[in-house]
């Protein structure tokens, strides 16, 4: 187990999947390299500005293992960089399913994350290599955190009962169908209760949740750093990280969420893929819309006078919303 002292004024990052790579996938138009290089730029920038001392990657840190040199070199650059400005900055990572080699453990040595394990750029923290935050107030009364970390390939112990505050940081999905994910990689709710942890920190799912109270346990799922531009919740989603502050009186007002500079949406996205999702959520707003009508039109025909008032003169509604709206009620009165 690794002990760390902090002052309750120095704080924890927690990053979700970064996906870094030199290969950009069909969906984008922008260099991922560039974008993935200047996101991590932006939160260690934003680590500084928030006196972190401790920067912990919640697993696939690299989106495959067979990236190219100038990926490798350019992420550790930047890691080497951020670590020269603060010599005591701690950088951490557990193992992403992304960052194995065929889901082996054993063949972590052929994989770019193992190396920068080996270098100690980033120190690789697991069930085997937990970390204890001695947390000092200004009273320098101590209070102990303990931070299990769990790689995709093991899964979480209980809580420790000796600690004061217990965080679980795991690469896995949160009650997921079995269709999505096997058990190994897949908390339940019941699960998290037996588990008794304080707070639960998941990478895995790419898709930013709300935080969730699960019993004593507070559940965060903030999403990965890269946006896959195919996936629909994508279309709105701002990447962000989490800081974790004043430690020693832990608690959900304490961790904030930290949004990341990112380009807008469509600047990023291949035409076809944004117009696709253009026209889904155009559909669905139409038949939602044509729900609404068919519904208003079981009233008395009598009413159709005030209802169509009603429409034109709601300022909540957009012109189109009022066109479709007046189009199935007219064509159904008339």
């Amino acid at each position: 187990m690794k002990i760390i002292d902090l002052n309750n004024d120095e704080n924890i990052a927690i990053i979700g999947d970064l996906h870094f790579d030199n290969r950009t996938i069909n969906s984008r138009i922008d260099y991922l390299l560039i974008t993935a290089n200047n996101k991590l730029k932006d939160i260690f920038t934003k680590c500084r500005q928030h006196n972190v001392k401790i920067v912990i990657f919640q697993g696939d840190v690299f989106n495959r293992v067979q990236i190219s040199y100038e990926a490798l070199n350019l992420f550790t650059n930047t890691l080497m960089h951020f670590k020269n400005l603060n010599s005591d900055l701690q950088i951490y990572s557990i193992i992403g399913n992304h960052d194995m080699f065929r889901n082996s453990i054993d063949l972590m040595q052929k994989t770019p994350l193992q190396l920068l394990f080996n270098s100690g750029i980033i120190e690789h923290i697991c069930l085997e290599n937990k970390l204890q935050v001695n947390i000092k107030n200004e009273s320098s009364k101590i209070k102990k955190l303990l931070i299990t970390p769990v790689d995709y390939i093991e899964y979480p112990p209980e809580a420790d009962a000796n600690f004061d505050i217990n965080i679980l940081i795991a690469h896995m999905f949160y009650n997921k169908s079995d269709a999505v994910s096997n058990s190994e990689h897949n908390l339940k709710n019941n699960e998290v209760k037996n588990l008794n942890y304080d707070f639960i920190f998941l990478g895995h799912d790419h898709e930013e949740y709300p935080p969730e109270s699960i019993n004593k346990t507070i559940l965060y799922r903030q999403g990965a750093v890269i946006r896959g531009t195919s996936h629909n919740y994508n279309f709105e989603r701002k990447p962000c990280f989490l800081i974790l502050k004043n430690l020693y009186n832990l608690s959900q007002n304490s961790i904030e969420k930290i949004h990341i500079t990112c380009q807008n949406y469509k600047d990023v996205v291949r035409s076809f893929i944004a117009n696709k999702k253009d026209l889904n959520l155009k559909n669905i707003m139409q038949e939602n819309l044509k729900y609404l009508a068919d519904k208003l039109t079981i009233l008395p025909k009598t009413y159709e006078t005030n209802i169509i008032s009603k429409i034109e003169n709601n300022v909540d509604l957009s012109t189109n919303c009022k066109e479709i709206l007046l189009h199935y009620i007219v064509s159904y009165y008339f």
